[in-house]
């Protein structure tokens, strides 16, 4: 018997780590804003990685990207924001390849987040409903996003990540946060 694509280890385990993630954004409310960046930092490379082993799905000429409820990302956003304040924007150049457009970039922790969020949520919202077609389609999508958009924005807030925990955000006694998990 063969065995579908969505059931497939790469499948399982991208939705796995997108689900821990969805939760971590979802309670986000609930919790501090360092507790928000140490989580992100570990789930996010986890999402990449998996996101790199999704099966590649013929697009199905009929399909339309989701389209994006503006309303929740900037209610996403907003609140994240809220909590990292004064760490939320860095700096980068967007394309380190282009010699020609080396032009140094400002870019929002809370905007790489949300932007992640709404990618892989919608599917993951309609994948225990979705027949076999849809949940190709939604396979599709996450692996098209993390190509195109989501990767992009998972990678570059990871290096952002990794300089405030371990280069600019220090305890009570100057030491640099990192994934200690010894808040008071």
């Amino acid at each position: 018997m063969t065995q579908r694509v969505s059931d497939t280890k790469p499948v399982r385990e991208f939705i796995d780590v997108v689900t821990k993630y969805v939760h971590l954004i979802d309670s986000r409310n609930k919790l501090s804003g360092i507790k928000i960046l140490q989580q992100s930092f570990i789930l996010l490379p986890q999402m990449c990685l998996c996101g790199m082993k999704l099966p590649d799905i013929h697009r199905m000429s009929d399909y339309e990207l989701p389209k994006k409820d503006v309303k929740e990302f900037f209610e996403i956003y907003n609140s994240i924001q809220s909590k990292i304040k004064r760490n939320d924007v860095y700096h980068q150049v967007f394309d380190p390849f282009n010699t020609d457009d080396i032009q140094l970039t400002s870019i929002s922790i809370s905007n790489d987040l949300s932007e992640v969020y709404q990618d892989i949520n919608q599917g993951l919202r309609e994948w225990e409903s979705a027949s076999a077609d849809d949940r190709r389609r939604i396979i599709w999508d996450w692996k098209f996003g993390f190509e195109n958009h989501w990767g992009n924005h998972a990678t570059s807030a990871f290096k952002a990540l990794y300089w405030l925990l371990y280069s600019h955000i220090e305890d009570n006694e100057g030491d640099y946060m990192g994934l200690r998990n010894d808040e008071k």
